[in-house]
């Protein structure tokens, strides 16, 4: 149980952040069962948003999820993941009409999702610290991650990711994206014949192929957008537009590929265990390609440097949306743009600074940080923490930024280690006394008996 417990939540917290609506409890089941299957999966807004791009999906889709995991046998059983039918459609921020209860979502989904990535990366370099300190070479766990490597198998199969535009050039927009239609990788022996390793020798080299058909990237710089069709025809257009060996479909400019091409790789597991005093490289990968395209046109180079410009634009702006008027035109308007101007300059210079140097601000940030720092210790020190320690914890986070609540957790969670330790002492101590106190009163009691039995010796005499 140890190891579907470890998988199912790294998979609840991966799958999770991407995917809207996610039912854990089956997701569990499935992975005790040995074999996750998820179907029509609806991604979400944010799945793109650790790029930190002025971009936005409006959909996604994820049309099956398969994971088979042999439990029963997984020291020599292959596991088997495959993706099928990934399909993002991406536009500017500044194409979304602005949501204000909306980004505040995105934004405290965002806020978490950067808390965890900061907590994930400490707790590796804690485990990769203990393991350094308690490293033993060829450990059971370290040869079981090895063979699950040497016999995983892999199936993705129609990827298209899509990019539209309608901002940068309204009078001629434009779409890129890159597509694949098959990606496979297995398990081979020497001979490059598929084959599943019984895990006979740890140090053995593991032989993959690995199989790509339909690779892609395009630049449309006319023709129809998605966005421009209906909702309930996106994913046969994301489908029609992937590339294969027999079909090349119609009015895609592409700048890179198709691509068709096999690979063979070797890999050694323990270049510094073989013997060859490193001289067996760590990797060995041969490439057959069938053959490469590159081009590009004027127009699409064009776009290209003017979209690399109007992103960073949209980047500057993004802290701006919120006060923008939903106008198109500057021509007509020129009083709501000044307006503008004028609440950008107010609203995130002046009234800001003067809002963080004010006293009762000051005074009311700290008093939420040290609320803060009570209840997530009463959290660390609780096995089961109250619903209403839980929800007041969340309702801070919403409030602090990141920097302050990873400050506040370091400083609770190096208090706790060293109250922790503390204790830890004073129960050595006192058990170390409770024994001495024992042992003294003990021996005091077989003195006194020595004594007495002397006095009735000497009674008796008399």
């Amino acid at each position: 149980m140890v190891f579907e417990s470890l998988v199912a939540d790294l998979l609840n917290k991966f799958i999770g952040e991407y995917v809207e609506n996610l039912d854990s409890s089956q997701l569990n089941i499935g992975i005790w069962g040995g074999d996750v299957v998820l179907r029509d999966l609806k991604l979400k807004e944010t799945c793109l948003d650790s790029l930190d791009l002025p971009i936005r999906t409006i959909y996604g889709h994820l049309g099956k999820l398969v994971l088979k995991i042999p439990w029963k046998n997984l020291y020599s059983g292959s596991v088997e993941a495959s993706i099928d039918s990934l399909f993002l459609l991406v536009v500017p921020t500044q194409d979304i009409t602005y949501d204000p209860e909306k980004e505040e979502k995105n934004k405290q989904t965002a806020k978490q999702n950067e808390i965890s990535r900061i907590e994930n990366i400490k707790l590796f370099e804690q485990q990769k610290n203990k393991l350094d300190q308690d490293k033993v070479k060829d450990s059971f766990v370290e040869k079981l991650a090895t063979q699950i490597i040497r016999n995983v198998q892999i199936n993705i199969k129609s990827i298209h990711i899509r990019y539209e535009d309608r901002v940068t050039f309204p009078n001629s927009p434009f779409s890129f994206g890159c597509t694949l239609y098959d990606l496979t990788s297995h398990s081979t022996d020497l001979n490059w014949n598929r084959f599943i390793d019984k895990g006979q020798d740890p140090l053995a080299m593991i032989y993959k192929i690995i199989s790509m058909e339909g690779y892609a990237v395009y630049w449309n710089s006319k023709g129809s957008l998605f966005t421009e069709q209906s909702k309930d025809t996106y994913n046969d257009s994301f489908r029609n537009g992937i590339p294969n060996k027999d079909i090349l479909p119609d009015g895609y400019e592409y700048l890179f590929g198709p691509i068709n091409a096999k690979a063979k790789m070797k890999m050694n597991p323990k270049p510094e265990l073989d013997g060859s005093d490193f001289t067996i490289p760590k990797y060995a990968i041969s490439i057959d390609m069938e053959s490469l395209n590159i081009k590009i046109s004027k127009i699409q180079y064009q776009h290209l440097i003017m979209a690399a410009e109007s992103l960073d634009r949209f980047t500057k702006a993004m802290p701006f949306r919120k006060y923008r008027p939903l106008l198109k035109e500057y021509k007509g308007h020129y009083k709501e743009w000044w307006k503008f101007a004028y609440r950008c300059v107010v609203e995130e210079d002046v009234r800001r600074i003067f809002k963080n140097w004010d006293w009762n601000h000051i005074h009311s940030h700290r008093k939420l940080v040290k609320e803060y720092r009570i209840l997530y210790k009463q959290k660390l020190e609780s096995k089961k923490p109250s619903a209403i320690t839980l929800n007041r914890l969340s309702d801070l986070e919403n409030t602090l930024d990141v920097m302050n609540i990873i400050l506040t957790r370091q400083r609770v969670e190096n208090e706790v280690e060293r109250e922790g330790k503390i204790q830890e002492e004073i129960r050595k101590v006192e058990s170390e006394r409770g024994w001495f106190s024992f042992w003294r009163a003990k021996n005091s009691d077989e003195e006194e008996k020595k004594k007495k039995k002397t006095r009735e010796n000497g009674r008796a005499n008399v």
